[in-house]
């Protein structure tokens, strides 16, 4: 069969189905093939769409995934921020705390001892800058370095330690001495020693003054305790040998006017003047040692007249001639000041006449605005205050006790002295006013 009669359109359907049936057999197998590849077709446009919806869902995981990692990428990053940010802000505040802590902070490495950081009161305290101590080790700053060695090696075992005493150097060669608080932490990999140093060179000198003061007090107590003593000797004496010797010839002569058998005649007229005349010496012995005791014109006329008898005292028993001088204005003293300022300036007087080497010496007593103020000043051999109240000599435990006393009242004491240029002393007390019987008979 040609061409033509397969694909002749004039040929009707009935026509063509009338035709014999080898036709047919040969269309079957043709039409089993396109359905196969149709079916074919279909199912790998079935396997493409799934494919295609497989895709997606991947395209959907990537992207899903993809922004999960953007944001963990994201919080990463915030988180770094975060924790550097801290950093910074705790670096700071340990910057802060560490340079402006009041004591001296220095941390060095255990191992090696080299410093790693100063704060500012230890460059202030050693003298060295901050480049300076982190080019070098911790015992050029020690005194005492076998001590420094064990006290780290100490923090280290136990984690911390305090030192109650060391003695450090500073830069200039100063030794001085330290309290040290010691704590070990590491850092990367190393062993640091945290240490806070304070200066207690005051401390320490605060305590050798106060051990000093206690020792002059008791000097002082002994010295008091010796000078009872020793007054209660000298009124013994004096009673014994003045007034009691004036008594006992007044008596024995009365004995001899008493006799019954003695007639009286010219000579008794020359006895009864002995038996005056002792009884005279006598009263005047017993009122110079009542004035010694205490004199009443120190309570009934004010501090200026018992500072003017004082004078002619210090004449008469030691030759001391002492020109005395008054402003003339009123000196309101309550007793407790005046018997103060009386006994210190007749200690500071008798020093004078026994120290000084001089013959004649200033008293000037003046009102100074609130106070009183009373100036001695000799031109005598002088001495050096210093070395004779640390050498508890008896000079300077008297001026050690009118100082104590002075300060009592609310006062002061100052001396100026040197060898071989005398010396100037001056009390001062403050002005005070009592009623009644006590009052100051200097106040108008």
């Amino acid at each position: 069969m040609g061409p033509e009669e397969i694909f002749d359109p004039s040929i009707a359907d009935g026509q063509r189905d009338s035709r014999p049936s080898s036709a047919g057999a040969e269309r079957c197998p043709a039409e089993a093939d396109v359905n196969s590849l149709l079916q074919e077709l279909q199912r790998q446009a079935a396997a493409r769409a799934d494919l295609e919806q497989a895709v997606q869902r991947l395209r959907a995981e990537l992207a899903r995934r993809t922004q999960q990692e953007a944001a963990l990428q994201l919080d990463r990053e915030l988180y770094q921020t975060l924790r550097e940010s801290a950093f910074r802000e705790s670096e700071e505040r340990y910057r802060l705390l560490f340079e402006s802590a009041f004591d001296a902070v220095i941390l060095y490495d255990t191992a090696s001892g080299s410093f790693l950081d100063a704060n500012q009161a230890a460059r202030t305290l050693y003298g060295y800058s901050r480049e300076e101590f982190q080019k070098m080790t911790v015992e050029r700053i020690s005194a005492e370095p076998d001590k420094t060695r064990q006290a780290t090696r100490r923090s280290v075992t136990d984690g911390a330690c305090k030192v109650p005493l060391r003695y450090h150097r500073k830069k200039d060669g100063t030794v001085f001495p330290v309290e040290a608080t010691c704590a070990c932490f590491s850092l990367g990999g190393r062993i640091i020693l945290c240490t806070v140093i304070r200066d207690i060179s005051e401390r320490i000198a605060a305590e050798q003054q106060a051990a000093k003061y206690r020792d002059q007090l008791r000097g002082m107590a002994l010295q008091l305790s010796l000078a009872e003593e020793q007054e209660r000797r000298r009124l013994a004496i004096l009673l014994h040998d003045e007034l009691g010797q004036f008594l006992t010839l007044a008596q024995l002569k009365l004995g001899l006017v008493r006799d019954p058998a003695r007639h009286f005649d010219a000579a008794d007229g020359k006895l009864l003047a002995d038996i005056d005349d002792l009884l005279s010496r006598a009263n005047r012995s017993a009122r110079s040692l009542t004035f010694q005791l205490s004199h009443p014109a120190l309570y009934d006329l004010g501090f200026v007249p018992a500072a003017e008898w004082l004078c002619e005292e210090m004449r008469r028993l030691y030759n001391l001639h002492i020109q005395m001088s008054d402003d003339a204005q009123p000196k309101p003293l309550d007793v407790n000041a005046r018997v103060v300022l009386f006994q210190s300036l007749r200690e500071i007087l008798i020093n004078v006449a026994k120290h000084a080497q001089v013959s004649t010496a200033r008293l000037d007593v003046q009102r100074v605005d609130s106070t009183v103020v009373v100036s001695v000043q000799d031109m005598g051999i002088g001495f050096d205050p210093g070395f004779t109240a640390s050498r508890g000599r008896a000079c300077g435990f008297g001026l050690f006790s009118v100082r104590e006393r002075l300060h009592h009242l609310g006062g002061e004491f100052q001396i100026e002295s040197e060898p071989g240029h005398g010396t100037r002393v001056r009390l001062q007390v403050p002005l005070t006013t009592e009623t009644g019987k006590e009052q100051d008979r200097e106040n108008p």
